[in-house]
């Protein structure tokens, strides 16, 4: 197990760098109707200089964020918002890299295993060089 985290490292930081912030246009501190929805993460800084950043729960009335925690901001007083999106073909280019390497490492680790049996005494390893 103490092996595989490296690679769980790998893939977590992987997948992490397929998303991105995406700032959404602002007018007079109110965001466009659907840019924002129940479930996005967004970072928000509100005209007070107030840094936020929260999944939200709801959109109430198209134009008040209420967060998972109880946050709650008006249009009117944002300064700035992003929205957290994921790239899908990032996100497929990173997975397939990821199987690539982990297959290589398999596929590799089984070669030299069967070598090293090879090379010192094949009844070690038994009938699993067979199969």
């Amino acid at each position: 197990m103490v092996r595989r985290l490296p690679l769980v490292l790998a893939a977590a930081l992987a997948l992490a760098g397929c998303a991105s912030h995406q700032p959404v246009p602002m007018r007079d501190g109110a965001f466009p109707l659907g840019s924002v929805r129940a479930g996005d993460d967004v970072r928000a800084t509100t005209r007070s200089g107030q840094a936020l950043s929260f999944e939200v729960a709801s959109v109430e009335g198209g134009s008040t964020l209420i967060g998972e925690s109880g946050e709650r901001v008006a249009a009117g007083e944002l300064e700035s918002l992003e929205v957290v999106r994921r790239d899908k073909h990032k996100t497929h280019v990173a997975l397939a890299v990821l199987g690539g390497v982990v297959a290589a490492g398999l596929i590799l680790g089984n070669a030299e295993a069967t070598a090293l049996c090879a090379e010192y005494n094949a009844d070690v390893c038994g009938d699993r060089l067979l199969r």
